[in-house]
């Protein structure tokens, strides 16, 4: 009697992933590099940007909304396992003028919304 093994789960998946990357590569490396490229499309706007400032912000904190109100920043924080929060920060400094935090860690806030004078 032959006895079965079974692969467990993380396996399977590195088995799954070696096989969808080596598929995609194999894919891309038989295309015919010399077909000719249409002429791009001239019709399309492209935007660029400058950086003209940049302000302090708390490298642990992890931005889920932001609005620019009464020259501070209403910011709304999340992380996973840590409570959310709601912050007004001084834009120059960057300092907490305000910070509620939700009221259980199993909460989660995502973006920020201002209305009148209610966040």
């Amino acid at each position: 009697m032959v006895e079965s093994r079974s692969m467990n789960r993380p396996t399977w998946i590195k088995i799954f992933l070696i096989s969808t990357c080596s598929a995609v590569f194999a894919t891309g490396a038989c295309s015919d590099s010399t077909a000719p490229r249409p002429a791009p499309d001239t019709s399309i706007i492209t935007y660029t940007y400058s950086v003209i400032n940049t302000f302090p912000h708390q490298a642990n904190t992890f931005t889920q909304g932001l609005v620019f109100v009464d020259s501070v920043f209403v910011e709304g924080t999340g992380i996973f396992r840590d409570p959310s929060t709601l912050r007004r920060v001084d834009v120059e400094t960057g300092d907490l003028l305000q910070i509620r935090e939700m009221p259980e860690a199993r909460f989660f806030g995502e973006g920020v919304a201002v209305w009148g004078d209610t966040i």
